[in-house]
């Protein structure tokens, strides 16, 4: 005599853990990307707060006069590599504006770039939980991170390259 069986056939078992298994990977590469984009945006959210910070930073200097002016802050961008580096890249490859004439010396070219270190932000900004350097443009406040940000297959160095993209 047959027997009847109750139960799952092996078939059905191996279907149901190949969709379990696509499923899986669908839902993980969903959350890679939502990290890495959540990632990018903190740097930029950390930019933004640099760049408030240097505003209200220059408005004490206005009510403060024992304050350093915002040309004096951090150090110099033309005494550093890194940040002539990408001002050179800045200013070569993305067609942004000429940072100065062609005549001009390096230290001239950069005069109104400043860096600041970590210890800069934390000591002078009065951020705590920032712990990279960036440099910006005393006249436009227009903030750089001196690491590179990379975002859909570009890099960046700016926050609002990134929006404009």
């Amino acid at each position: 005599m047959y027997k009847s069986e109750k139960g799952i056939t092996f078939m059905a078992l191996v279907i149901t853990v190949i969709v379990l298994i696509l499923i899986g990977s669908v839902a993980a590469g969903a959350a890679i990307s939502t990290y890495k984009d959540s990632k990018v945006k903190v740097r930029i959210e950390e930019m933004d707060i640099v760049k408030e910070k240097l505003s209200l930073y220059e408005d004490k200097t206005k009510v403060n006069s024992s304050l350093a002016k915002l040309d004096s802050i951090g150090s110099p961008a033309s005494e550093n590599e890194k940040a002539k580096e990408i001002l050179q890249k800045l200013e070569n490859e993305t067609g942004v504006k000429k940072l100065s004439s062609v005549d001009e010396t390096a230290s001239d070219k950069y005069k109104n770039y400043r860096v600041l270190s970590a210890s800069d932000v934390r000591v002078v900004l009065d951020i705590q939980d920032i712990n990279d350097s960036y440099m910006f443009d005393v006249l436009t406040k227009e903030v750089y991170t001196l690491t590179p940000i990379s975002y859909e297959k570009d890099t960046y160095y700016s926050a609002d390259d990134i929006r404009g993209n």
